[in-house]
C-alpha cells in the first residue's frame, strides 16, 4: 500500500513497528493494533471525503444557483397562474350560479315529468285494456269475415245465375214488345175493320140498338173496352148534324 510507505517516510523511522504478526505475500494482511497506521489512514479518509465534499458543494452551488432562476421563473409562473385562478374562480362562481338556476328549474321539470309518467301509467293501463279488447273484437270481425267469404261466394253465385234468368228476361221482354207490337197492330187492324163495318151498316140503314152493332162481322175478336170505344166511336158518327 503506498501510502503506509508514505507515512513511514513522513514519520523518518527506519523501520516500521508492529505490534503483532506481519504476512507479507500477493496481499498485505495487517493483523493486530496499529496507531499510528490507523491514525494515518484516517486522516487519508478525511481529506477524500473533504475533496469529495468540496466537489459536491461545487456541484450544490451551481444547482442553487440554477434553482434561483427556476424559483424566479416559477414565482411569475404562479403569480400569472393566480390571476388566472381568480378570473376561473369568478367566472366559476357564475356559471355554478346558472347551475344552480338550472338546477332548480330541472327539478321542476322533473315533478312534471314524474306526473306525465304517473298519468302515461293510467293511460298505458287504458290502453292494454282497450288492446284486450280490440283483440277479441277482431276474432269476432275474422269469424264474421270468414261466414261473410261464404255468404259472399253464395251471393257471386246467385249473382252468376240472376245474369243468366236477366238475359232470358230481357230477350223475352224483347219478343213480348215484337208480340205487343203485332197486337197492336191487329188491334187497330180490327178496329178499323169494325167501324168500317159499323159505318156500312148504317149506310145500309139505321141500327136499333147496340146490339146491332155488335152483331157485325169479327166483333166477338174484340175485348169488351175495344168493343165500347168502338161503339162509342160509332154513336158519335151516327149524331145528326145540327
Amino acid at each position: 500500500m503506498s501510502f503506509i510507505n508514505d507515512i513511514a517516510f513522513g514519520e523518518r523511522v527506519s523501520e516500521l513497528e508492529v505490534e503483532g504478526t506481519l504476512k507479507v505475500g500477493g496481499d498485505i494482511l495487517l493483523q493486530g493494533s496499529f496507531p499510528k497506521l490507523d491514525a494515518a489512514i484516517a486522516s487519508k479518509a478525511d481529506q477524500s471525503d473533504l475533496l469529495f465534499n468540496a466537489t459536491r458543494i461545487d456541484v450544490l452551488e451551481t444547482d442553487l444557483a440554477s434553482n434561483a432562476s427556476r424559483v424566479g421563473v416559477l414565482e411569475t409562473d404562479l403569480s400569472d397562474s393566480i390571476e388566472v385562478l381568480e378570473t376561473d374562480l369568478t367566472s366559476n362562481a357564475t356559471r355554478i350560479e346558472v347551475l344552480e338556476t338550472g338546477l332548480s328549474s330541472n327539478a321542476t321539470r322533473i315533478d312534471v315529468l314524474e306526473t306525465g309518467l304517473s298519468s302515461n301509467a293510467t293511460l298505458i293501463e287504458v290502453l292494454e285494456s282497450g288492446l284486450t279488447d280490440n283483440t277479441a273484437r277482431i276474432e269476432v270481425l275474422e269469424t264474421d269475415l270468414s261466414s261473410n267469404t261464404a255468404r259472399v261466394e253464395v251471393l257471386e253465385t246467385d249473382l252468376s245465375s240472376n245474369t243468366a234468368r236477366v238475359g232470358v228476361l230481357e230477350t223475352d221482354l224483347s219478343e213480348n214488345t215484337s208480340r205487343i207490337e203485332v197486337m197492336e197492330t191487329d188491334l187497330s187492324d180490327q178496329l178499323t175493320d169494325y167501324l168500317t163495318l159499323a159505318r156500312t151498316n148504317r149506310a145500309l140503314g139505321p141500327l136499333s140498338s147496340e146490339s146491332s152493332v155488335l152483331e157485325c162481322r169479327n166483333h166477338n175478336t174484340l175485348r169488351p173496352e175495344f168493343k165500347k170505344q168502338a161503339l162509342g166511336r160509332f154513336q158519335t158518327e151516327s149524331r145528326p148534324y145540327s
